[in-house]
């Protein structure tokens, strides 16, 4: 299986904003006073870390968040997105944009086969979110996956809704300089 570099996730030099902060991180708690269940990498751009199936694009408040499905038990979530690049049921593979952030990425990773306390759920199926750096430094290692086993059939309800008029302007982004082909 090949991955890019997880310096790679943006068009920026690696450079973590907010680290995972769990209940049991007390130490990194206090010092941030929050809860962060993924971690925020500086960046305009987003690229994607493996190949994997689109299987959600969803939107709160204003920002977009793309769920990319490694295998039947993991998932990849690429948040604060302000545009998206791909399509519910696209095939990504490593280094394909996913989207434009805002002034960070929020990337998240999240496993059935481990619990935490931070579920997500999509479709009826559960996920629970883990630190996704020792994803990134090599220390969990992933094997290779059979994306094609991936279907989307159950997540088709979950796409990225019309903008309202008022924020329509915020997510005109100029992607002219972005150096893609």
């Amino acid at each position: 299986m090949m991955f890019i570099d997880y310096k790679e996730l943006t068009d920026q030099e690696f450079k973590i904003i907010m680290p995972w902060i769990s209940v049991s991180e007390k130490a990194e708690y206090y010092k941030y006073d929050t809860l962060h269940t993924g971690i925020d990498i500086a960046g305009t751009r987003a690229y994607s870390y493996c190949k994997g199936v689109v299987v959600a694009i969803g939107i709160q408040l204003d920002r977009i968040t793309v769920t990319v499905q490694f295998d039947a038990s993991t998932l990849f979530r690429y948040g604060n997105l302000r545009s998206c690049d791909v399509d519910l049921g696209d095939v990504v593979s490593a280094g394909d944009r996913i989207g434009t952030c805002r002034d960070h990425l929020h990337f998240e990773y999240c496993t059935s086969k481990e619990q935490s306390l931070f579920p997500v759920r999509i479709s009826g199926s559960t996920y629970f979110k883990q630190n996704p750096m020792p994803v990134l430094l090599g220390e969990v290692k992933l094997k290779a996956n059979d994306y094609s086993a991936v279907t989307v059939a159950d997540y088709n309800d979950e796409t990225v809704p019309e903008l309202n008029p008022a924020m329509q302007d915020e997510f005109e982004v100029d992607n002219s300089d972005s150096g893609d082909e």
